[in-house]
């Protein structure tokens, strides 16, 4: 919504409601936030809906959980460092978003086979390529597993624990 104030000269001003892009930009930044492009592409190519529910490793500042947040049921955001995982929790509740946000603390790759369910498994970290050394059946078939990595050496290393495997498409 909008309202009009009156300054102490009597000039008119108006006043929005801050809307999602306003908080991102005002985010506390630790690591590296994604670019709404890139969040935009990958909801835009998931297909994520109401009805998602997103597993994120590497909670980072927070933009990549709370851009989902917006869009499916539920997510589950794992960092190994509890100080990421603060920015993000606190970036999510300055900016009232987060309800279905879940933080955990420690290493997805410990975690990966306790979830079900997945509609999206979003990986930004630097060895995110060791999981496709575990079982990562909680991924429903035809659902995503997205690897967000700004290396060639780390896409290098995902092709090459991929080539033997059939089961996955690669874009």
């Amino acid at each position: 919504g909008k309202c009009v104030v009156k300054s102490h000269s009597e000039s008119e001003f108006l006043i929005f409601e801050a809307n999602y892009y306003d908080f991102m930009k005002k985010f506390k930044r630790g690591p590296q936030l994604i670019t709404p492009k890139d969040l935009g592409y990958i909801l835009s190519r998931t297909g994520l809906d109401k009805n998602s529910y997103v597993v994120e490793a590497g909670s980072g500042s927070g933009a990549a959980t709370s851009f989902f947040s917006r869009f499916v049921n539920k997510v589950r955001s794992y960092d190994n460092r509890e100080d990421h995982s603060k920015i993000a929790l606190k970036n999510l509740s300055d900016s009232s978003l987060g309800d279905n946000v879940e933080f955990k603390i420690g290493p997805i790759i410990d975690n990966i086979e306790s979830e079900e369910n997945v509609d999206l498994l979003f990986l930004d970290l630097p060895d995110s390529h060791l999981i496709l050394e575990k079982d990562i059946s909680c991924v429903k078939n035809g659902q995503y597993i997205v690897f967000y990595v700004p290396s060639i050496s780390q896409v290098q290393s995902i092709f090459e624990n991929l080539k033997d495997n059939d089961a996955y498409y690669m874009e």
